[in-house]
């Protein structure tokens, strides 16, 4: 249940990885041993970094993100077109880090289904104010960190397309389409009971 993970800042060093993502999952149709994906992609410096540690930091990030998707959804990633793929990317993000998964349950969604289709920085800010009553972790968080944690947070969602800057500081919020195929199985599957909420199709 992703409403028991820990708040994390480390959510600061996200990127989307869209064509690291479909690289390490085409691996994993090879074989189920992430070690054997690890090697191949360090060897042959398959996500073309510059920097051993870039290509690990990267290669952390997908597991998380391939643990969180199971086996018909990282298919689904690789069959699927760029909305369906963006679909995948923010469930998987925030199926990582909490702070992510409540933004957009709470904050997002919550818009959305109230008719008020935009979100401001204020806005945000005020969501951190209340977590930060709420945790120790977010409390002691740096006015840096929170910057941080706004950037990336708006950049992936803006990039997955379920957010769209309209002036700076505000974004206008928009649901991820899906395709017919992947709607039907996430409706169907109790494991992903939240896709359609994350993805404002609920």
């Amino acid at each position: 249940m992703k409403g028991s993970m820990h708040y994390s800042g480390s959510l600061t060093s996200e990127r989307t990885l869209r064509h690291e993502m479909r690289v390490a999952l085409s691996l994993m149709q090879e074989t189920l041993d992430w070690q054997a994906v690890r090697r191949e992609v360090i060897d042959n410096n398959l996500f073309q970094t510059r920097r051993l540690r870039t290509t690990t930091t990267y290669l952390q990030q997908i597991r998380r993100r391939v643990e969180v998707l199971g086996e018909p959804l990282r298919q689904a990633y690789l069959e699927g077109g760029l909305s369906d793929q963006n679909a995948l990317l923010l469930y998987a993000f925030t199926g990582s880090y909490r702070i992510a998964y409540e933004f957009v349950v709470e904050e997002v969604h919550h818009r959305w289904k109230e008719l008020r289709p935009t979100l401001s920085r204020a806005e945000f800010l005020a969501f951190i104010a209340r977590k930060a009553e709420q945790s120790d972790v977010v409390a002691r968080w740096s006015p840096k960190t929170i910057q941080n944690v706004y950037q990336v947070l708006t950049a992936f969602l803006g990039e997955c397309q379920l957010l769209r800057r309209v002036e700076t500081g505000r974004w206008e919020i928009a649901p991820i389409p899906l395709s017919p195929g992947l709607k039907a199985h996430v409706t169907q599957t109790n494991r992903y009971q939240d896709f359609l909420t994350i993805t404002l199709n609920a």
